[in-house]
């Protein structure tokens, strides 16, 4: 571990250091990687990134120790994107786990080979870097290094796998679903466009006011707000409006209401309202997005927006990053020029490529269907036909992703109202119900720490899902799930699976002309009685058949035709039926 040469240095944004962190952004200057390690001496875990306690025995008593600075390389980006002025594409983001203990990882760049020498697995060893005070460590490619037992004879720890949904808990053994107390009774959408220059306010009542109508509600029904990020100025265009600037602009009476960064996905709003709807807490909730990045953009590009560069008080051409500092979660990437989701998400789909044997060729896919739906939606952007050839041409952001994988910075703004399922009589269209909502979370909340790299947040929050409504998650004799699924797999716990109030979709053998079935009303005190579940479905001739058999035919006996009857089993017992469950066949 060796000072690299003070020589032409790309701009980089730098860390804010704190006591916290000192250690481990310092200790370049002795040569030593350090992070912190639990002293108790059955444990003896490393924790990173700081935290005032460790995560294996809860002690409190942690210490910062020298590791070896080898490590192998445990995912890899080549990003092609210039996101800073003076640091110039390709250059290598990784993830690089150390020796002296599983899981042990952080976020780095690679340096002193070529871009597309890097491989999973690679071994490499630690180099560091100066900028001021502040020592970047770096890694390089090296021989494969002896493994360690830990630095101190202690065995390593293994990593804190999460537990599954439901796993020595009471969650998998719930009955009662509350989200299915709550409605999505209206949908509203503002103008959509690229650099429309509208001010975000504007946007965002536009659309709350298409919602209220849409539902047939008046502004004085609204008793509830939400929104997803709340508000926020960095990166400009991210967020546009909070609660208060709307609470206001329309005036509302509100008993609750929930804005915030740190919810489960960016659908956290929707799942808020149900909840507060569910408890009772409101009867009819805002939930609002709204987003202006394309005018915040301008015609200067992402570079202007980009946390640390041009438009946060980043300097440009060598050196460090002026006078802005990188805080939270941002200090581990920020640094190695890593700013976007398309980075971390960039290494994600390596390390899947690398176990599965993934291509570019079945990622297309995820574009290509979008671009189809796009092309139904008459306030789209982009509606042109997309081929696979011109998925494969397009330049690359961050490999293996391309341009078609990444969002378009636009401007607009879509509202939904949340209502009480008894309020479904009193509104103007039949309204779409919760038939499952998950928001589980078990691994680390960390791009680079997550436990398994080549799953998401979506992982947890699916399992819980399909726990609070198994019948709404798979197929049954045959028949096309009737549901739609809404999720955000870049954030954390974001699966959400509705079910329409009334019609389905036509099943598989059905000809287009027939009309469709319809739910029977629902009484507001009683459970909806639904229709007969698909595995209790008999056809007519079959069910006069068991009455026929049923009025005294003993078994054994030959019956009408010379067959002998069967000896029957004996029904399961079901459970307890659940007045808040409905009964409905997955069409």
């Amino acid at each position: 571990m060796t000072e690299a040469a003070d020589v032409a240095r790309p701009f980089r944004v730098l860390p804010a250091v704190t006591p916290e962190n000192e250690h481990f952004w310092t200790g370049g200057a002795q040569g030593a990687l350090r992070f912190l390690r639990c002293t108790n001496a059955a444990c003896r875990a490393w924790v990173h990134p700081p935290a005032p306690v460790c995560p294996v025995c809860l002690g409190r008593s942690l210490v910062p120790e020298a590791v070896s600075g080898h490590a192998t390389v445990h995912s890899f980006t080549v990003n092609w994107q210039a996101w800073y002025p003076g640091f110039d594409p390709p250059y290598v983001v990784a993830i690089v786990e150390l020796p002296e203990q599983a899981g042990l990882r952080l976020t780095t760049n690679i340096v002193g080979c070529a871009p597309d020498a890097v491989t999973i697995g690679m071994a490499v060893h630690v180099r560091f870097e100066a900028y001021d005070s502040i020592w970047l460590p770096l890694f390089e490619p090296s021989p494969p290094a002896p493994k360690t037992s830990g630095g101190t004879g202690a065995p390593s720890v293994p990593p804190h796998f999460p537990k599954s949904f439901g796993e020595g808990t009471t969650e998998a053994r719930r009955t009662r679903v509350g989200e299915r107390d709550a409605v999505i009774s209206g949908v509203g959408q503002s103008q959509v466009g690229r650099r429309i220059y509208r001010d975000p306010l504007d946007l965002t009542v536009e659309a709350a006011l298409e919602a209220i109508d849409h539902a047939g509600l008046t502004r004085d029904d609204i008793d509830g707000l939400a929104t997803y990020p709340g508000n926020m100025s960095m990166p400009p265009g991210f967020s546009g409006v909070g609660i208060s600037e709307v609470h206001d602009a329309l005036r509302l009476n509100l008993n609750w209401y929930s804005g915030g960064l740190e919810s489960p996905g960016q659908l956290g709003s929707v799942v808020n309202a149900a909840a507060a709807v569910a408890a009772g807490l409101a009867n009819h909730v805002l939930c609002f997005r709204t987003v202006w990045e394309a005018s915040a953009q301008g015609d200067a590009g992402r570079a202007s927006v980009t946390m640390g560069g041009g438009g946060s008080g980043g300097g440009s051409g060598g050196g460090s990053g002026g006078g802005f500092r990188a805080t939270g979660f941002m200090q581990w990437t920020l640094p190695y020029a890593a700013p976007s989701a398309a980075n971390w998400i960039a290494m994600m789909a390596q390390r899947h490529f690398h176990e599965f044997g993934t291509t570019r060729q079945q990622l297309a896919q995820i574009a290509l269907n979008a671009r189809r739906n796009a092309a139904r939606n008459p306030k789209a952007i982009y509606t042109d036909p997309m081929t696979l050839e011109d998925y494969l041409s397009v330049r690359l952001v961050s490999t293996p992703l391309c341009l078609y994988d990444c969002d378009v910075p636009a401007d607009g703004s879509t509202a939904v109202i949340v209502s009480r399922a008894d309020a479904a009589p009193d509104l103007r269209r039949p309204p779409v119900r919760f038939e499952a909502v998950g928001t589980a979370l078990h691994g680390r909340p960390s791009w680079d720490q997550f436990d398994d790299l080549t799953t998401m947040a979506v992982r947890d929050a699916a399992a819980m899902m399909g726990a609070h409504g198994p019948h709404a998650v798979r197929r049954r004799r045959g028949r096309a799930i009737r549901r739609l699924q809404l999720h955000h797999p870049l954030l954390a716990g974001s699966a959400r699976v509705l079910r329409p109030r009334r019609g389905r979709p036509l099943p598989r053998g059905r000809p287009p002309h027939r009309p469709r079935r319809r739910d029977p009303p629902q009484h507001p005190r009683r459970p909806a009685l639904g229709r007969t579940p698909a595995r209790l479905r008999l056809p007519a001739r079959s069910l006069r058949a068991a009455l026929g058999r049923s009025r005294g035919t003993p078994t054994g006996q030959a019956t009408r035709g010379g067959h002998r009857r069967r000896r029957r089993r004996p029904p399961r017992r079901q459970p307890p039926a659940d007045p808040k469950l409905t009964c409905v066949p997955a069409d």
